[in-house]
């Protein structure tokens, strides 16, 4: 024990945190206490170490009390927020978990905002998210298993419900985080892309949530939920493609509307990722395809300006995300306006200078306002778009073709956990299409 403490003290020499505070009574050393200023309960302190020695009980008696013999998990216990004691009349060394938690209120996550529904959302501690989810979820088969990562620096929580819970998934999930040797940030976007099916692919393969409902549908449907401890947001798969439409809204609308919701989404994503491209083919291949007015039209419009189609769209295309950045990097109401005017301003001065035609700028406008309503698919909108775009430009119609073929083969590999990313849309019962393309009340 002396040589451990020896140690201890070497080790947090130069360290104005580190706080030795012993207990003496009788002109007796009775006890030296360890621990880092700020992270301790000082009042518990006092309530179960010292009044300990006072009323001469035994340490080991009380609850969150372990006794420890290794010099490693001594330093990991004060690193964690935990009191060490070197007791000198039993000759041990007891860990005492008196941690003070600075924990924000339970409220709903600003990016996850919904019209009915709880307002209830995950908060930093993954102790409390578990309660949370707990709560949601009543049932004697939800697990909930506990690893440690980079030694017990980071602790990380996987739940899942032991009836409905695809197995396969689980093992995949356990095999993929025994590999993690050493993660460098404690969010859980950094284990999402350790463990995701095709790491470089623009399509998500795990879900992410701050909603402890959400997390219970998931439950509820066989999926499997992993938290980290400092991170409200956590992870839930397998993740199938169908679910980029879906949000927690539609459980609590009527289905009708639910459904119609459900739809748009599908079809909105289909013109973000095409529209720009056909409008380009159509107009430098295919004129024959548009009535004789609209040719037209777009004609008159055109007069003047001197860039090609492609390049037109192009520059509006960069110009929208540039906005859209800058107004999600803008808080506030300032990153709104700043989004709408910048947009306003921009668009009418380059009609106005005969950069840019009035039916390109219908078009982008239409693809960036359908752009907004599926953020899951952001990311692969934006490639694709361009690649569709690109496409069209170079052979037209028959290169759109040519990548819509790529794209659903690309899509059709896909895996999540053992999964199908295609698992409902590419099954032939109707009870996979009622919830999949509408949401039909279960039976």
């Amino acid at each position: 024990m002396q040589n451990i403490e020896r140690k201890l003290n070497e080790h947090f020499s130069n360290d104005s945190s580190f706080i030795k505070y012993p207990i003496i009574k009788d002109n007796n050393l009775l006890s030296n206490i360890y621990y880092f200023e700020g992270l301790v309960d000082l009042e518990k302190i006092g309530e179960i170490i010292i009044k300990k020695y006072e009323l001469n009980q035994k340490l080991i008696l009380f609850p969150n009390v372990k006794e420890e013999k290794d010099y490693n998990a001594v330093i990991q216990k004060i690193i964690d927020g935990n009191v060490v004691v070197f007791d000198y009349t039993e000759n041990r060394i007891y860990s005492v978990e008196l941690r003070r938690l600075y924990l924000r209120s339970v409220s709903e996550p600003d990016n996850e905002k919904i019209i009915k529904g709880p307002r209830e959302g995950l908060i930093e501690n993954i102790i409390t998210n578990v309660s949370l989810i707990r709560n949601k979820i009543r049932r004697k088969d939800l697990k909930v298993e506990y690893k440690a990562l980079n030694d017990g620096e980071y602790k990380i929580g996987i739940l899942y419900l032991k009836k409905t819970v695809n197995l396969k998934s689980l093992r995949i999930l356990k095999q993929r985080i025994n590999k993690i040797k050493k993660i460098k940030s404690f969010d859980i976007n950094y284990i999402k892309e350790q463990i995701k099916d095709r790491k470089y692919s623009p399509f998500n393969t795990v879900g992410d949530t701050q909603r402890p409902d959400v997390c219970a549908f998931e439950l509820l449907k066989g999926k499997i939920i992993v938290l980290i401890d400092g991170s409200p947001t956590v992870i839930y798969l397998p993740y199938l493609f169908s679910e980029c439409f879906q949000t927690v809204d539609d459980y609590y609308t009527n289905m009708y509307y639910a459904s119609i919701n459900r739809m748009f989404r599908f079809i909105s994503f289909l013109i973000t990722i095409l529209l720009p491209g056909i409008y380009v083919s159509l107009l430098m291949y295919h004129q024959e395809l548009l009535p004789m007015k609209l040719v037209l039209s777009i004609a008159a419009s055109r007069q003047g300006v001197p860039f090609p189609v492609f390049f037109e769209c192009l520059l509006l295309l960069l110009s929208f995300e540039v906005l859209r950045e800058a107004g999600t990097k803008t808080s506030g109401l300032l990153g709104t306006s700043l989004s709408i005017v910048g947009a306003l301003i921009i668009g009418q001065a380059a009609v106005e200078a005969r950069i840019i035609s009035t039916s390109v700028v219908i078009v982008i406008a239409f693809t960036s306002v359908t752009s907004l309503i599926n953020p899951k698919t952001a990311g692969a909108e934006i490639i694709f778009r361009f690649l569709f775009l690109l496409l069209g430009t170079i052979l037209g119609l028959y290169g759109l073709l040519c990548g819509i073929l790529f794209f659903i083969m690309y899509i059709i590999k896909i895996k999540s956990f053992g999964v199908n990313y295609l698992n409902n849309i590419s099954s032939f019962r109707l009870k996979d299409y009622k919830q999949t393309y509408l949401r039909v009340p279960d039976e």
